[in-house]
């Protein structure tokens, strides 16, 4: 048993992994954690295979976000996912991160809580079949830079790294649809998706009102069909009324909880979260 960093080379079969787990990454939201994680994405080898992973997303020394933490159904209850976790948490550590947080299912929650690990809050998973409206506004009005500040106060961390790869080209096609992701920026907020493995996922989407963050969505619903995931916490009451009223239906209840200090953010500017493995 080997316990590595991951590489590229392991792309095919941590998308199998991720894929046989029901999850809705592609191969590319694989390779853009391994491109702002280089040396925290982490794998264990085992009889050639690559057989469990976990990822460990620093956001400066303040937050690190662990995600990804999956085994080959084969080599399940070894206590590989364990080993896994412990070992981001010894390098959360010795790079001075202050707080680490995770999304964990109601399974894992008590597995999280004997690490340290406390609850936050809920998020839930809602999704919607919708269809593409080739017509609709989605020109950028402002550089998606100058709302850095925003995201801080909202998200409690520096993510503009993440963010631009998330609005950059490189995501522009959703493979159900056929239509362009085009990243909406305005001054009063910003809105993503991109396209998933099973679904269209739209996030993150951080706005000062809750008629800046309507706009937004109803523009990234508007750019391609077929079906939707949308990550929202139950007790943002606005986020959750805009959830219901473009006619999503919850059906993932995940509990966000975090190692170390609480930090300084704030939730209710953030209406749809950038991924249970992304924070």
């Amino acid at each position: 048993m080997t316990l590595r960093l991951l590489t590229s080379s392991d792309l095919s079969q941590a998308l199998e992994l991720s894929s046989s787990a029901g999850w809705n990454q592609t191969a590319a939201d694989w390779q853009r954690l391994l491109d702002l994680a280089p040396q925290t994405r982490f794998g264990i080898e085992l009889d050639a295979c690559l057989a469990a992973t976990a990822t460990l997303l620093p956001y400066g020394r303040g937050l690190a976000w662990l995600g990804m933490v999956l085994t080959r159904r084969d080599y399940q209850h070894r206590g590989l996912a364990s080993q896994l976790v412990t070992h981001a948490l010894e390098v959360a550590g010795a790079l001075g991160i202050e707080t680490v947080k995770l999304d964990a299912t109601d399974q894992g929650q008590p597995i999280y809580e004997k690490l340290g690990f406390v609850a936050e809050r809920r998020i839930e998973r809602w999704t919607w079949n919708g269809s593409c409206h080739a017509n609709a506004d989605t020109a950028l009005s402002v550089p998606l830079e100058s709302l850095a500040g925003l995201d801080y106060a909202a998200f409690g961390a520096d993510r503009m790294r993440l963010l631009r790869l998330l609005a950059a080209p490189g995501r522009s096609t959703a493979a159900a649809s056929g239509c362009a992701s085009t990243p909406l920026v305005t001054e009063n907020g910003f809105g993503l998706w991109g396209p998933g493995r099973v679904a269209n996922y739209l996030g993150p989407c951080v706005a000062r009102t809750k008629d800046a963050a309507r706009g937004l969505i109803a523009g990234c619903l508007a750019q391609a069909e077929g079906s939707w995931m949308w990550d929202v916490f139950p007790d943002h009451a606005s986020g959750l009324e805009l959830a219901r009223q473009f006619g999503f239906q919850p059906i993932r209840r995940l509990v966000r909880m975090r190692l170390g200090p609480a930090i300084a953010e704030h939730p209710e500017l953030v209406y749809a979260a950038a991924g249970f493995e992304l924070g």
